[in-house]
């Protein structure tokens, strides 16, 4: 009954996504799939999982199948291959067997959750990101975050003396920060949080020598200041800005516009997360951490786009 239940996969082309995907669903078998092997076209692409001596490989479906006890159910398709006539030949005839045939870039999309970046295209987001048909359900939304915003509004008046007196008390310097941020459509707004560093330069921030990115153990950071970022707390003030309309419950989260532009320099489509209002959380911060380097922010993107690409309600619970 157990391999009734069993999605059987032929990966059809290598490329480090499908290493991606095959080693998630072997690290995480109980998303129901199974890789009955992999189709490549060049001896030297079987390198690539070296470290996976139990795959099979073939360069033909049939060629899978031969050396499998369970037939294909789904068969993820690699743009690095789809021009193999002979193989497209092998695909149409796998659609009278009743096999589902699915590109990579929507099978990468719905294990791993992101937008993978080789799909990346001004023709591509064109084709996929369809603001208009999400009008209705933005527009549901504004009622949601008004809602939370004012609980999470309620909650902070309550522990706003608590708070107040561990920062005090623990560093010198203003309770709440405020810090200029990228929104929606490039807008720029001041956000409030609670103060989480330590207050070196006279407007009250943590640096001396210009931007950089928080890291995990960042020395900058304060006792009580990692508690409120490990419970999230810090964010609360926010409610300020979701009430004003500058930010949302769930969306990318804002960014500072020095790393805004730094950030663009290396990838031009960064821009594309200001397509929506910035969240208080978000499906990077969710799948991701708070911190980054600008190359872990880059990979954030990917998830970011992801959301801005599928965002409804079942994403947003």
């Amino acid at each position: 009954i157990a391999t009734t239940l069993k999605y059987n996969i032929i990966f059809a082309g290598v490329t480090t996504e499908v290493k991606e995907l095959v080693e998630t669903i072997a690290r995480e078998p109980q998303r129901g799939y199974v890789v009955n092997g992999i189709i490549y076209e060049h001896e030297t692409e079987k390198n690539i999982f070296s470290d996976q001596a139990n795959l099979v490989f073939g360069q033909h479906i049939s060629e899978i199948h031969s050396q499998t006890t369970h037939r294909a159910n789904i068969i993820v398709l690699s743009p690095a291959i789809s021009a193999n006539q002979e193989l497209l030949k092998e695909l149409y005839n796998s659609l009278f067997q009743q096999v589902s045939i699915i590109r990579l870039s929507d099978f990468y999309e719905i294990i791993i959750g992101r937008i993978p970046p080789f799909t990346f295209s001004e023709g591509w987001f064109v084709a996929n990101l369809q603001e208009q048909q999400k009008k209705i359900y933005d527009r549901f939304r504004i009622l949601t975050d008004y809602l939370f915003a004012v609980i999470i509004g309620a909650l902070t008046v309550i522990l706003y003396p608590l708070i107040a007196l561990t920062i005090r008390l623990n560093s010198k310097g203003p309770i709440l920060f405020t810090q200029n941020r990228v929104g929606r459509q490039g807008s720029i707004f001041k956000v409030y949080k609670f103060r989480t560093m330590q207050s070196l330069s006279a407007d009250g921030s943590a640096e001396i020598s210009g931007p950089q990115f928080a890291s995990a153990g960042d020395a900058r950071i304060t006792g009580v200041g990692k508690f409120l970022r490990l419970t999230r707390l810090d964010e609360f003030p926010q409610f300020i800005n979701i009430l004003r309309g500058e930010m949302s419950i769930i969306g990318p989260r804002p960014e500072r516009p020095e790393f805004v532009s730094q950030l663009t320099k290396k990838m031009p489509y960064y821009a594309l997360r200001h397509l929506i209002k910035p969240g208080l959380t978000g499906w990077a911060q969710v799948n991701k951490s708070y911190y980054g380097t600008i190359e872990e922010n880059l990979q954030k993107l990917e998830y970011d786009l992801y959301y801005i690409k599928n965002r409804n309600l079942t994403l947003d619970i």
